[in-house]
C-alpha cells in the first residue's frame, strides 16, 4: 500500500538516499538537507510503499527580483523517485 504524508526526521537518511538514487549523484540530496536545516517555510513530503520511502518532493521560498520590485512564492524542486 502507497501513502503520502510528510516528511519526519526518521525519513532523512531515507530521503537522502532516494535523492541521491534519481539523481546519480549527490548534490541535490545535499542541498535538500540544507533547506531543510536553512528554511523555515518548507513542505517536505515523501511517498511510502509498505512503509519504505519510494519518492520525496520539496516545496521551498522562492524571491525572484523583478523589473518592479520582487515575487515571492514557493519553488518546487527536487521531486525525486527510485528509478
Amino acid at each position: 500500500m502507497s501513502i503520502i504524508r510528510r516528511e519526519q526526521p526518521r525519513d532523512f537518511p531515507e530521503i537522502h538516499q532516494v535523492n541521491v538514487r534519481a539523481f546519480g549523484r549527490e548534490q541535490e540530496a545535499l542541498i535538500v538537507d540544507k533547506l531543510r536545516k536553512n528554511c523555515n517555510s518548507i513542505l517536505s513530503l515523501v511517498a511510502l510503499t509498505d512503509g519504505k520511502v519510494v519518492g520525496h518532493i520539496l516545496f521551498s521560498p522562492a524571491v525572484i527580483g523583478c523589473k518592479h520590485g520582487r515575487l515571492v512564492g514557493t519553488g518546487l524542486a527536487p521531486l525525486a523517485v527510485l528509478p
